[in-house]
């Protein structure tokens, strides 16, 4: 699998009328190439992919278990062993 600094080749096989779209848009948009294309078109839907699957999550929260979490006060603090007796603070 590729990284951005680096290439990886696929085949594709795809319908007739699809690869003929393709193909219509590289010329008119001036795309540039095929890969090029085709990179750009699966970025877009995996981006779409990624924010679905964050709605779903976010779907499956419940919202008032997540409310009483914001606004819980925070725990206490561990009472350390070593700490200063109470009083004012040493000057």
């Amino acid at each position: 699998m590729g990284t951005a600094d680096t290439t990886a080749r696929m085949t594709v096989t795809l319908p007739g009328d699809l690869y003929a779209e393709v193909e219509a848009r590289i010329s008119r948009d001036g795309v540039g190439n095929r890969s090029r294309f085709v990179a750009e078109a699966l970025r877009t839907h995996l981006h779409h992919l990624r924010h679905q699957d964050m709605t779903d999550e976010a779907a499956q929260l419940d919202v008032d278990e997540e409310l009483s979490w914001a606004v819980a006060p925070p725990p206490e603090a561990p009472n350390p062993t070593h700490a200063a007796p109470p009083g004012p603070a040493p000057t």
